[in-house]
């Protein structure tokens, strides 16, 4: 079913969409997979700081924490002058895993 929803979503371009199967994919223990749509959320909406900062905790999960710095980095260095205007649900979607 996962293999479905992916071949769907590589062609669509709402951002939510491939956060939200990179959730899935992360409680699946899918890390790779999970951080390939969280870097397509941000090539979709490259303003937003939760993709970058997902696809670190997928780096983090696999031992690989100089990849993980570097998207935070990354994601610090955002421009933030837009959040206000940004209604998105990626926070409200955010867990601990």
């Amino acid at each position: 079913m996962i293999a479905r929803v992916k071949a769907r979503l590589a062609a669509a371009s709402l951002p939510d969409w491939h956060f939200n199967l990179g959730r899935i994919l992360e409680d699946c223990d899918r890390a790779a997979e999970a951080r390939a749509c969280y870097l397509r959320c941000h090539q979709l909406d490259p303003g937003a700081p939760e993709p970058l900062l997902a696809a670190a905790g997928t780096h983090e999960v696999e031992g690989e924490h100089l990849a993980a710095v570097k998207l935070i980095d990354q994601a610090l260095g955002l421009d933030r002058t837009s959040d206000e205007d940004r209604k998105s649900t990626r926070l409200n979607s955010s867990h601990v895993s």
